[in-house]
């Protein structure tokens, strides 16, 4: 009888000239509805959309599929499962079993939206495309999502260049970290790609610090933190050793104003979180680590920590 009513729902919306349903018809539940096709395992980013005037309760998940063509958006149909996802995932967990698109995502991980392209969340999915209907508001097919898992970490290719670069004034972007015989142990993570170092020429004046020819360098991600009393600093100890070294931050004067900048760790996933530690383990004070420039690519080494990254210039 369920079957005979969606065929009956089915042909109306194709033989009538008006979009909107009969009030006297009660919309189907995505879950009731046909099924089109059944996806396992597939790419997609994590999205969501606005589908009501309401900014409290009007945002819905929605999947971006990055290999198949068609279709191109889902709607996802019940939240409770990315919602305990997210939780698993953001650095502090989340704060809703159900509901959470806009707070948890949109306004948490997204920064309201001024975040997204590639910074959305990289998972693979797994479910039922359902039959869609005139009266659906929000865009693209729906979806029951069955499962989703996060991707990782993305591979990172690029081009070895024959060049004579210094180590200051380049950013050298990681390609991964790698084992003793240069193997890759695990890349960056596919919202974060571009992490990597920047080293400054620039010599560091009317800071008491411990070696005077100390020059500042900077982590560059996604993962922000406060300015701290201390901060690191290097020096270049000989060919192929750098010193990594604490300074006195001059600004840093107790009480702090109160818009001082905070660290962001909430609002990152936890993979974002430990690559930004894993980088900062091999620049740990107070070491001496090993570096080795071949062309536009770099490896630093920390043997303190016993932690290898290999960069490049892009």
């Amino acid at each position: 009888m369920k079957r005979l009513c969606v065929i009956f729902l089915f042909l109306l919306n194709f033989s009538c000239d008006e979009k909107e349903v009969p009030k006297d018809i009660e919309p189907i539940a995505i879950e009731d509805r046909m099924t089109l096709a059944e996806l396992s395992e597939v790419r997609a980013f994590l999205d969501v959309e606005q589908i009501g005037e309401d900014f409290e309760t009007g945002f819905v998940f929605m999947l971006e599929l990055t290999d198949d063509p068609e279709p191109k958006f889902l709607h996802v149909s019940n939240d409770e499962l990315i919602c305990g996802f997210l939780n698993d995932q953001m650095v502090y967990g989340t704060t809703f079993s159900s509901n959470c698109a806009r707070a948890d995502y949109f306004e948490r991980y997204l920064y309201g939206g001024s975040k997204g392209g590639n910074y959305r969340m990289h998972v693979t999915i797994s479910g039922k495309i359902k039959e869609k209907f005139d009266y659906d508001l929000f865009s693209g097919k729906p979806f029951v999502l069955e499962n989703i898992f996060k991707i990782p970490s993305c591979p990172i290719v690029f081009e070895e260049k024959e060049m004579s670069p210094n180590l200051e004034n380049n950013f050298w972007q990681l390609h991964g970290f790698i084992d003793e015989n240069g193997e890759i142990l695990s890349y960056p993570t596919c919202e974060d790609p571009r992490i990597g170092i920047y080293f400054y020429d620039t010599l560091l004046l009317g800071t008491p610090i411990e070696f005077p020819e100390a020059k500042t360098f900077e982590v560059q991600t996604a993962a922000n933190t406060r300015p701290y009393q201390l901060f690191s600093v290097y020096s270049i100890e000989g060919e192929g050793r750098i010193r990594i070294s604490l300074a006195v931050n001059s600004g840093w004067m107790p009480p702090r104003p109160p818009t001082i900048p905070t660290d962001n760790f909430y609002r990152l996933t936890m993979e974002i979180k430990n690559k930004y530690d894993s980088l900062n383990l091999i620049l740990r004070a107070p070491n001496e680590i090993e570096y080795a420039i071949d062309g536009n690519v770099l490896e630093l080494y920390n043997p303190g920590t016993g932690v290898r990254g290999r960069f490049f210039i892009p």
